[in-house]
């Protein structure tokens, strides 16, 4: 859709103040997948910011957009709470969420877009079944291509299929533009960076 007036108008004052035009959240440090190549691991103690300190810090830096992400942010029970806090008190704001998708349902799905998910990123490293194996979750594809398809036309251009490039998929990058196409959903490609775990 078009881009709201207020919104363009924060683009235009972040570019002027040098401010963040997005900020991404990790919610936790805590995942159900264990992939290749994240630093993430067994499951840790943590604690958590709560809606309102992550409202603090959304005020402070009024990003165009907020990504929530982690680890994997649908582990967090009060997420949607997260999402109703940071829509209404960091207005204009788009609110993305990035997940694996083994927790996504279409009655979650439904209500995250209820409480003000404007995209949902969805990570998929290959166009198949190897994706559960580079996951370590069995049966992940085929619940993300059952998810999308159940979804509506119209709700399936919120899903992003994000893909993060690296030397075992790189290959892999047209065959997830087609299977994008044809469910109806965008992509994103993204490069891996050794930094992240010196891999």
């Amino acid at each position: 859709g078009a881009v709201p007036w207020s919104l363009a108008g924060r683009a235009v004052a972040s570019y002027v103040l040098h401010r963040p035009w997005c900020a991404s959240f990790e919610l936790t440090h805590n995942c159900n997948a264990r992939c290749h190549h994240c630093h993430r691991g067994e499951h840790v103690a943590e604690t958590l910011a709560t809606p309102q300190k992550l409202l603090e810090v959304c005020r402070e830096l009024q990003p165009l957009v907020a990504i929530l992400s982690g680890g994997e942010p649908l582990m967090r029970h009060d997420l949607l709470e997260i999402v109703r806090t940071l829509k209404a008190g960091c207005a204009p704001l788009r609110v993305f969420l990035n997940t694996n998708g083994a927790l996504l349902t279409r009655t979650r799905f439904d209500s995250l877009v209820d409480a003000g998910v404007d995209e949902v990123l969805v990570s998929l490293d290959y166009p198949d079944a190897r994706h559960d194996g580079f996951r370590k979750i069995p049966g992940l594809f085929n619940r993300i291509r059952a998810l999308l398809g159940d979804l509506p036309p119209r709700e399936r251009r919120r899903v992003v299929l994000t893909t993060v490039l690296h030397a075992q998929n790189f290959r892999e990058a047209l065959a997830v533009a087609r299977l994008a196409l044809d469910w109806g959903v965008n992509a994103n490609f993204s490069a891996y960076t050794a930094l992240r775990t010196n891999d």
